[in-house]
């Protein structure tokens, strides 16, 4: 048979597109490279409570916060400055119990007759024909579909396959942590300019004695886990937890500049769908995938038409969130030159502390205190500037 759609990877994005998709007419396959959805990288935020009601998932949250503070920590994991972000009773911050949230999303598409989904399916190679693309699996199954969403992460291999522009990752690794003594309000990021680079670690309550701890960092890979661990041992509320489970993957830090190519189309971390700076994929994968589904179910009127297809990337970057993830990533860009300069340590911080000027804030690039910090820090813009034209035409 050919399906009207073959959604290759089934994380949170493949899961919930098929999600999207399961009550539609459309004819779905999910092929998931590992045995259990429960075996990829998640993170777990997911913005705020009141966003978490537009797709119906308050059973799946674990912990609400309404704090968010910045921690300034030195080389021996001592905190000597803090800038407090957020604290908002009447909107928190949700955590969502992502095993939970993928589980019920799998047994769903399960039970569906409309959606097929298939673990341990490798998918190998890729060719796209007249009226449909063909999946070979490293089994040598073979799938025909109209359409193919490429929801892998990454390193898509249906991004390489087809030659999707490519785009720069980071490392990231977290652990659940248990037997914790925390302010289960309080969301909290631990940052180290000179031993992180553009990263930080982050501690992100489950409840008063469980907590998601993690780290990531664009530039630096190294010693990660183990500063982590440094940083666990300091920790007054984490010095007697215990480890109950680690995981680690890939995020990027840059978004694609296509994301679809005649009938394939990308999603969540495959199409970069996330902000390099403060996070969020969750949420944007989510708001990305009601585009496509939208976009799909439309486009089977008129036989998956490929202008109609293209649609979906015309209304992805002319939307807020992802007009916002591309400012937030040429920032990164743009700073991750300025990295390369001794003097960044101190620029970074600054830009971070500025008027508490939180990292949400920076990344969007509110013109009114951008233009205060150069008032402020005449100097030290000039500074900037002057790393910035040495270095503007270096590859990154």
């Amino acid at each position: 048979m050919i399906y009207d759609v073959i959604i290759v990877g089934g994380n949170i994005a493949g899961l919930w597109l098929g999600h999207l998709l399961n009550r539609s007419d459309l004819k779905v396959l999910v092929l998931e490279r590992n045995k259990s959805v429960l075996d990829t990288f998640l993170g777990a935020l997911f913005y705020t409570e009141k966003e978490s009601k537009e797709y119906n998932i308050e059973k799946f949250i674990l912990n609400k916060t309404r704090k968010v503070e910045i921690r300034f920590i030195d080389s021996n994991c001592k905190e000597y400055s803090r800038v407090f972000v957020r604290d908002d009773k009447e909107n928190p911050i949700i955590m969502l119990d992502e095993h939970k949230l993928k589980l019920d999303l799998l047994d769903e598409l399960k039970k569906s007759s409309n959606v097929d989904i298939k673990l341990n399916s490798l998918v190998t190679i890729i060719t796209e024909k007249r009226n449909r693309v063909e999946v070979e699996l490293k089994n040598k199954t073979k799938y025909s579909g109209k359409v193919i969403v490429g929801a892998d992460g990454c390193n898509s291999i249906v991004a390489k396959i087809f030659n999707f522009p490519e785009i720069k990752i980071c490392n990231a690794y977290r652990y659940i942590l248990e037997n914790c003594d925390i302010d289960s309000n309080n969301n909290l990021f631990y940052i180290n300019l000179k031993q992180l680079g553009i990263g930080y670690a982050w501690l992100y309550p489950r409840s008063k004695t469980t907590c998601n701890f993690g780290i990531g960092s664009i530039d630096r890979v190294k010693g990660m886990t183990k500063y982590l661990m440094k940083l666990k041992a300091n920790l007054p509320g984490l010095k007697n937890s215990k480890i109950k489970n680690l995981n680690g993957g890939q995020l990027p830090v840059s978004y694609r500049r296509n994301i679809v190519k005649g009938r394939v189309m990308l999603l969540g971390n495959a199409a970069g769908q996330i902000n390099p700076l403060i996070g969020g994929g969750v949420k944007t994968t989510m708001d990305a995938a009601a585009i496509i589904a939208d976009v799909l179910k439309k486009s089977k009127k008129q036989e998956f038409d490929l202008n109609l297809l293209k649609e979906y990337e015309k209304k992805y970057f002319n939307s807020d969130f992802g007009k916002d993830i591309i400012k937030t990533c040429e920032r990164v860009s743009i700073v991750l030159k300025l990295n390369t300069h001794p003097w960044f340590a101190d620029v970074g911080e600054k830009f971070i502390k500025f008027g508490n000027y939180e990292i949400r804030t920076w990344s969007l690039g509110k013109k009114g205190n951008v233009l205060k910090f150069v008032i402020r820090h005449l100097i030290l813009s000039l500074k900037l500037l002057w790393i910035y034209l040495r270095t503007r035409n270096k590859k990154i």
